[in-house]
């Protein structure tokens, strides 16, 4: 008798809405398993604020609460636990099929709440991947982790799995959690939606210029203050650029600096995917110390959708345009000649052709096809 297909189950403690990564990297985890055969599901936290909830993902979870940024309310991890264990034992342990606990997005309270879940279940059936994205080893918190770690290798053995999106992130975070993560390709490459094309685009207002745009979530490690500073320059070339960022960015057109356009913070997809096809350059500069080792999604995104992407120097993001053949895209956010530069960069052919090839690369690794790829080749090595 064959065995059962296993069953994905995302859980999902710490989602905000469906801005973000955490909703389209579940949704697309989803995608792979169904191109396996694989059934998902989803488990929320109560008060998320996800609109267009797919099928099959329950809002159920208690949220965990903090008395402080690193002082999780303990109470609130046991009566999140509590409703792990509800769900589990509602949508999962009466199907007694192999299940994979897939969590991308979280801290140490998520992991003590799923941890205290799996002591009070039956877990034979039970698959546990932690795909880590952040360098919690730089963390206060970092022995948190190990300990969690060591405890899910006793609870599970080999069907604890770590994985990672980065290899420079995966080899620093292996001493830290006992074992080398994984790396797992990143599927949410492609708009969820079709492109609403922004009629901004084609106004009088917007004639000619380059249009600049730092999508994404406003914050420093983003490289908030520089944007603000590229704002207010009365450089040469600056009265080609429109900068296009979130409202709460507070920028505002200078007299001989770049225009500026604002948009609502939360973009819906099709927003979303409209500014990413409209857009001539993405700009990304993101502080190099946060993102050595991280990952960008919107950087794939912008790679994937044929966008010049502009990098900082010792980012993640700088070592994929150079190792791609791409080394056009890292930018010096000092240089006095940034603006001329800029509008260079996005209407360069030599720049075109190189995100091209890049393009091409990307258009086979960070696919929904090639992530399913790699589940199969993880849960069948154990």
């Amino acid at each position: 008798m064959d065995e059962p297909v296993p069953l994905v189950v995302s859980v999902m403690l710490n989602i905000g809405d469906e801005t973000g990564h955490p909703f389209p990297y579940n949704r697309a985890v989803g995608a792979a398993a169904a191109r396996l055969g694989w059934p998902h599901r989803a488990a929320l936290q109560t008060g998320c604020q996800v609109r267009h909830l797919p099928a099959d993902w329950d809002v159920c979870l208690f949220p965990i609460r903090y008395w402080s940024t690193r002082v999780p309310d303990f109470i609130s991890v046991w009566r999140a636990a509590e409703t792990i264990i509800a769900y589990l034992r509602r949508r999962v342990l009466p199907e007694n099929r192999p299940t994979i606990l897939f969590l991308e997005f979280f801290s140490f309270p998520h992991l003590m709440a799923l941890v205290l879940a799996l002591l009070r279940l039956p877990r034979s059936q039970f698959q546990v991947w932690l795909l880590y994205r952040y360098e919690v080893h730089r963390q206060p918190t970092r022995r948190l982790y190990g300990w969690i770690s060591r405890g899910l290798d006793r609870l599970l053995g080999q069907r604890y799995k770590v994985l990672s999106d980065s290899e420079p992130l995966a080899r620093e975070l292996a001493p830290l959690l006992y074992r080398t993560p994984v790396i797992m390709p990143i599927p949410h490459a492609r708009p969820l939606a079709a492109p609403a094309r922004p009629a901004w685009v084609d106004s009088a207002e917007r004639a000619g210029q380059v249009i600049c745009w730092w999508p994404g979530r406003v914050a420093r490690e983003k490289g908030l203050d520089r944007l603000q500073w590229l704002a207010t320059v009365p450089a040469p070339g600056a009265e080609r650029l429109s900068l296009v960022a979130a409202r709460s960015t507070g920028l505002a057109a200078r007299p001989g600096g770049p225009a500026v356009h604002l948009l609502d913070d939360n973009l819906p997809a099709a927003e979303y995917a409209g500014w990413l096809e409209a857009a001539d350059l993405v700009l990304l500069p993101y502080d190099a110390l946060a993102y050595g080792n991280r990952t960008s999604g919107v950087f794939v995104e912008a790679i994937v959708a044929g966008k010049p992407a502009a990098v900082t120097a010792g980012t993640w993001m700088a070592s994929e345009a150079v190792a791609c053949g791409a080394s056009s895209l890292v930018v010096d956010w000092n240089r006095r000649d940034l603006c001329e530069h800029l509008a260079h960069l996005a209407r360069d052919p030599e720049v075109a052709r190189q995100v091209a090839a890049m393009q091409a690369v990307y258009a086979e690794r960070h696919t929904v096809a090639s992530y399913a790829v790699a589940m199969q080749a993880l849960y069948s090595g154990g």
